[in-house]
């Protein structure tokens, strides 16, 4: 992630203790075969369905959203309100996605979830720089940091599972390399970050 020693404490490196611990936000589960919105969990576990890992909607196109819309019988204008939310509007489950047909959202939460990866923890320097450790569908997790200036905002994002780089000052670095990441799970940590700080490129310049 290019990050400086100074940047992350007085011990010029980043001790996964110095994290606050975060409550998970997008978890959700099937109860008895049901859906339960909202239900909250421990930051090990995994979105399903049914028993059932379920897709992400975040790394889509809009024409492939177009498509999952009208294979279910909807107008491909639906899938064009997705695509607006998700990466407009940043949402973060299908109930943020405004005007949709309840048959219609039904059936996507049953194969899909917008798919934001989870903030695990984060941790904040005293020159405003925050760090978040991210948490992606299959457990593994990364670092996304937020490093505000005057007159813009700059995301510096995962673009792997771990880094082979092995600086000591890093944490991602520390965990290896494992893998690379989707397009969604990398757009993602953007928009985690830019909704966990309501951050607007109308009004400030983001990098």
């Amino acid at each position: 992630l290019g990050d400086d020693a100074e940047a992350v404490g007085e011990r010029g490196r980043l001790d996964v203790s110095d994290f606050v611990p975060r409550r998970c936000h997008y978890f959700q589960v099937s109860i008895a075969g049901g859906f339960e919105a909202g239900a909250k969990f421990g930051p090990a576990k995994l979105l399903i369905y049914n028993g059932f890992m379920r897709s992400a909607l975040i790394g889509l196109e809009r024409e492939e959203l177009e498509k999952i819309a009208t294979d279910r019988g909807e107008p491909g204008y639906r899938g064009v309100q997705i695509y607006t939310r998700i990466y407009g509007g940043r949402a973060a489950s299908l109930e943020e996605i405004p005007g949709l047909p309840a048959g219609l959202r039904r059936a996507l939460a049953e194969e899909f979830e917008v798919g934001l990866p989870m903030v695990e923890r984060e941790f904040r320097s005293a020159d405003g720089t925050i760090r978040y450790l991210l948490r992606l569908a299959d457990g593994k997790t990364i670092e996304t940091v937020l490093m505000p200036e005057a007159g813009r905002d700059t995301i510096c994002i995962s673009t792997q599972v771990g880094c082979p780089v092995d600086c000591k000052f890093c944490f991602t670095a520390l965990l290896g390399l494992a893998r690379n990441l989707t397009a969604g799970e990398i757009v993602g940590q953007a928009l985690v970050v830019a909704r966990e700080n309501r951050l607007l490129a109308s009004e400030r310049r983001l990098n």
